[in-house]
């Protein structure tokens, strides 16, 4: 029969392994989140406020796993003291690989080898198999799911194999008079781990390593490795009572610090509850559930952890919430109500600026490049000659040196650069797929050229537009997938550019046909194609650069046969990209997809046209103006459209400083009732404004001085702030709540 004391004794066991365990994985995720920290520019401040919010989680965790412990034991071991259920003692007397017998220990040690060596061979032909599924797959939990499979296939495979390692390890025991030392045989085995760990990153880095999100299992494989230490030290140098109290203190000491650092974290420490809230691994069920329960009105933010809520009973008001100017309710929490700003560069723009010479039908060629980034072009001022013939090109041409991608992906870009819409204003199937299409009553740039009479024709690069986003093809007449590559996914461009040749021959003697050609070459995976020259240091940047330096051939190859074929008819050739690529170190796993920072949306933009000669042009443009640009040129009219006119710029009239807006919009997230606008950022003169809509987080930089938005200038610049956050109010009250009628 249990009796109190044993509980008592249990308790008192659970409690001191509870807080050594909890122990581990704190100093583990210590050492990560300051990492993190470090790789992603956060103050030191906020390092140190992560550090102990995650203190505090771990002791509130270890307290509320203390009682359930306890009683566990109890359970377990009834009278028995707790601490008879995890000696391993008679692990160690009867042990094969302790065995006195040097037979039994051979035979043991020569299948562990075997079974060692056909693990091997299985986990690399299942990395091997995953290294080409890859390719396809870039979020981080399909790569955390493929790397789990592959494990776990790998493991499989090796015990339905057991008579072939068992055969295999009998063979070995011949071979092998004396068994060696366990001490030598534990050696080995981590020795050999180590080395299949080390050949795998080798090979396989670039496509499988460098994706899978390795954060979690290696906090818990730390956390794990210093609790065994922590037990190994315990036992060859107990503490005593006077340590052990120490020890204790320390750790309430600590603990009491999070305790109070979560409780009165200021709004201006906002970092440090994402910095806890995006770490993977053992502290993400705890901080998950810990910031849940402090969120009373489940709007996703609470008053603790420096989240901000400044009305803790009122979903409809949280420092994410989109702000409504002028209504009297501080939505978002910053401290003030907005105003509307009255001036036209905040409202939608317009496409029938009057021009010289008048703008009358004509060819209009559209040529896109996928992840093709400003900030890797010669043109730009990359300093290598990455894009030598667009400079030579570009000397006839209107540049833009600040253009912007809408969103950082191909699926979140196209859709606003088909239609000269926000992301949030597009009328989209209701689908709760990332590659959903558009409502039938959405009206894009093909379907307006092609009222206007214009033949409309599409070359598509890949299986990927051929298919999974054909309805971005809506209103062509034509869509040409010869030059789909199905053996080498996004390296196309030498078929793109001759079907798009091919076209020009077929459409020259025409005034009116409108071609879209893309290229999808610099595109991930960044692999260089047979034949391509690289540039020196086999880095993914390295690779991308000679990729951009192909693409520039290509390009080149297209507006020469542009000129040849139309001569000196006028014409319209836009160039552009849907986002750019990013290899700094915030971006050193995924190139693109995750927010809107200058090094992931810089984009070219170029125009060759009866309207332009040779010019730089410093003011910002979004690729939303693309569209009412080229429709402007040929004196097109649609209804309104969100992007306005670039040709007052190219003709060097105006530069009005117009501010651009970036949505980072999630469309599926609508269907399963999430909050879709994810980021949203704002362009005006020389600075962006970020702001984190799950998060509240604001973030002010100079993107010409300082590209790499490495200094946040929010606290220097007040003034910029409040204008730049004035003008985002008032564009995303008829870009974003018009259309949903909601703040969350």
């Amino acid at each position: 029969m249990r009796n109190d004391a044993a509980v008592i004794r249990n308790l008192r066991f659970a409690t001191a392994w509870s807080l050594r365990l909890f122990s581990a994985f704190f100093v583990a995720e210590l050492v990560a989140l300051v990492v993190d920290g470090v790789q992603d520019g956060a103050r030191p401040a906020i390092i140190a406020c992560a550090v102990l919010i995650s203190a505090f989680l771990y002791g509130a965790a270890a307290l509320c796993a203390i009682i359930p412990a306890g009683l566990l034991a109890t359970y377990l071991c009834g009278r028995a003291p707790a601490q008879e259920l995890i000696s391993l003692k008679w692990l160690s007397a009867r042990g094969w690989l302790w065995s006195a017998d040097p037979h039994v220990r051979g035979r043991f040690i020569a299948r562990l080898a075997a079974l060692a060596l056909w693990f091997a061979a299985a986990s690399l032909a299942a990395l091997a198999v995953l290294d080409e599924i890859v390719v396809a797959v870039q979020t981080p939990f399909f790569m955390a799911v493929l790397a789990f499979a592959a494990s776990v296939g790998a493991f499989l495979a090796t015990g339905l194999l057991w008579p072939a390692w068992s055969r295999t390890g009998t063979l070995l025991a011949g071979l092998v008079r004396k068994p060696p030392a366990p001490a030598v045989v534990i050696a080995a085995l981590v020795g050999m781990v180590a080395l299949a760990a080390a050949i795998a990153t080798a090979v396989l880095w670039r496509n499988v390593g460098s994706l899978v999100p390795w954060r979690a299992p290696l906090v818990s494989a730390g956390g794990l490795t210093l609790f065994a230490l922590f037990v190994f030290l315990r036992r060859r140098f107990p503490l005593g009572r006077i340590g052990r109290r120490i020890a204790g203190a320390a750790w309430a000491l600590v603990f009491a610090a999070g305790l109070l650092t979560s409780a009165v974290l200021p709004r201006s420490f906002v970092g440090a509850d994402i910095l806890v809230a995006s770490a993977s691994g053992p502290l993400t069920p705890i901080s998950r559930a810990s910031m849940a329960l402090f969120d009373i009105d489940r709007d996703g933010y609470s008053v603790w952890f420096g989240q901000g809520d400044c009305a803790p009973l009122n979903p409809a008001v949280h420092p994410g919430a989109v702000e409504i100017p002028g209504d009297g309710v501080d939505q978002d929490c910053n401290g003030r109500d907005g105003a509307l700003i009255k001036s036209p560069l905040a409202r939608p723009g317009r496409h029938d600026y009057p021009a010289t010479p008048t703008p009358r039908a004509m060819p209009v060629i559209l040529v896109t490049v996928d992840a093709f980034s400003a900030m890797h072009m010669s043109l730009y001022g990359y300093k290598r000659p990455t894009t030598p013939l667009l400079v030579e090109r570009s000397r006839s041409a209107a540049v833009f040196d600040a253009a912007f991608s809408e969103g950082p992906s191909t699926r979140l870009s196209f859709p606003s650069i088909m239609t000269s819409l926000h992301a949030s204003q597009i009328a989209r199937t209701p689908s709760r797929r990332p590659t959903s299409g558009w409502r039938g009553t959405q009206k894009t740039m093909a379907d307006v050229f092609g009222k206007a009479g214009y033949e409309t024709v599409a070359v598509a690069p890949d299986d990927y537009f051929a298919k999974k986003i054909r309805w971005l093809y809506r209103g062509f007449g034509t869509v040409d997938s010869s030059a789909v590559n199905k053996d080498e996914r996004h390296k196309s461009g030498e078929g793109v550019t001759t079907a798009a040749i091919g076209w020009l021959d077929k459409l020259a003697a025409k005034d009116r046909f409108f071609l879209w050609v893309h290229y999808t070459d610099a595109h991930y995976p960044h692999r260089l194609a047979p034949g391509v020259e690289p540039f020196p240091g086999g880095t993914e940047s390295d690779i991308y650069d000679a990729e951009v330096r192909t693409v520039d051939k290509y390009v080149d190859k297209l507006l020469a046969a542009v000129a040849q074929r139309l001569g000196d008819r006028p014409y319209v050739v836009a160039l552009t990209a849907d986002h750019g690529q990013a290899f700094d170190p915030p971006h050193r796993k995924f190139h693109q997809d995750y927010d809107l920072s200058t090094a992931v949306t810089w984009i070219p933009m170029a125009f060759w046209s009866p309207y332009s000669g040779g010019r730089r042009i410093r003011q910002v443009a979004s690729d939303i103006d693309v569209m009412p640009t080229l429709l402007n040129m040929v004196g097109l009219r649609t209804p309104q459209l969100a992007g306005n006119s670039l040709l007052p710029q190219i003709q060097g009239r105006r530069d009005d400083g117009r501010p651009i807006m970036q949505q980072f919009f999630l469309p599926e997230y609508v269907a399963k009732d999430k909050e879709p606008l994810a980021r949203v950022s704002v362009r005006k003169g020389d600075f962006v404004l970020h702001q984190m809509g799950w998060s509240g987080l604001q973030q002010l930089f100079d993107f010409r001085a300082d590209p790499l938005e490495r200094k946040d200038l929010s606290a220097s610049r007040p003034d910029v702030v409040d204008d730049l956050t004035a003008y985002r109010d008032t564009i995303l009250t008829w870009a974003y709540r018009a259309k949903f009628g909601k703040t969350k």
